[in-house]
C-alpha cells in the first residue's frame, strides 16, 4: 500500500459520525460515476467493514436460551389448570363438557398461533436469553 492511501485510510477510518459517511455514501451517488465509487469512499467503507469484523470478534461469547415456546407452554398450563378445575367443581355432564372442550380449544389455538407466529417471524432469534459463558478467555 502506497504511503498516500495508508493516510487516506487513516483519515478515513476517523469517520466515527455516521452523519459523515452518510453525506460521502450520498456525494458519491450524486456524482453519478460510471468507473465506480471513489476511493475515499472505497477506503471508508473498508475501514467501516474492518470495526466491525474486529468488534464481532471481540464480542463476548455467550450462550443462547431460546424462549421462543414459552407462551405456548404457558398457555397449555393454565387451559389444563382450567380444564381440571372445571372437571372437579362442576357436577352437570353437559356443562362438563363444554367447559372442558372450551379449555382444549384454549389450549390448541395457543400452539397455533405459536406455529403460525414462527413461520411468519424470526421468533426464535428474537425471544432468546444471552448467557455470558464462565471461564471463556477473552
Amino acid at each position: 500500500m502506497k504511503k498516500h492511501e495508508l493516510h487516506e485510510l487513516h483519515k478515513v477510518h476517523d469517520l466515527n459520525d455516521s452523519n459523515e459517511f452518510d453525506a460521502l455514501i450520498r456525494e458519491s451517488a450524486k456524482s453519478g460515476q460510471t468507473a465506480g465509487p471513489p476511493p475515499r469512499l472505497t477506503n471508508a467503507l473498508k475501514a467501516e467493514l474492518y470495526a466491525r469484523e474486529n468488534a464481532a470478534r471481540r464480542e463476548i461469547p455467550t450462550r443462547t436460551i431460546s424462549l421462543w415456546y414459552l407462551p405456548m407452554v404457558i398457555n397449555c398450563i393454565i387451559f389444563g389448570l382450567l380444564g381440571i378445575l372445571s372437571f372437579l367443581l362442576i357436577s352437570d355432564p353437559l356443562l362438563l363438557v363444554f367447559a372442558v372442550l372450551g379449555c382444549a380449544y384454549g389450549a390448541a389455538a395457543g400452539i397455533v398461533l405459536t406455529v403460525i407466529g414462527m413461520k411468519r417471524t424470526n421468533m426464535r432469534e428474537e425471544c432468546a436469553i444471552h448467557i455470558e459463558k464462565r471461564g471463556a478467555l477473552t
